[in-house]
């Protein structure tokens, strides 16, 4: 998806985007949200559509990522051995509503606290 969203099969850039996302969400007590809001920051989507196939993309990443202070399994894993505590991430964190728009001075949907002329409608 970045290679073809943003990239232009650039691999390395590619490389370097994903290897740094999966460094954050391996981080012990990691601010899931911030982690998302930092990585969606540096990119301009075409719309809410297309944000809701990155949420979706990176929510996966996080949930199949193997974590050192789980010993090494993933938030899906756990939840499969019945550890439920460890619960993986929801699949759909964002609803796209079609024709909705949201306003430049409304909360910003990704759910950072920001109106949205500041965060993600740039």
């Amino acid at each position: 998806m970045l290679a073809k969203d943003f990239f232009g099969g650039n691999t390395l850039l590619i490389k370097k985007e994903l290897d740094e996302l999966v460094g954050q969400l391996q981080v012990v007590n990691t601010d899931f949200q911030g982690v998302v809001r930092e990585f969606v920051g540096r990119f301009e989507f075409i719309d809410m559509k297309q944000l809701n196939e990155y949420m979706q993309a990176i929510t996966m990443l996080s949930n199949n990522t193997r974590i050192w202070e789980n010993r090494g399994h993933t938030p899906h894993e756990l939840a499969q051995m019945g550890r439920h505590h460890f619960m993986p991430l929801q699949d759909t964190p964002f609803n796209v509503i079609d024709g909705g728009k949201t306003g430049r001075n409304e909360p910003c949907p990704c759910g950072s606290g920001k109106k949205h002329k500041k965060c993600c409608g740039k």
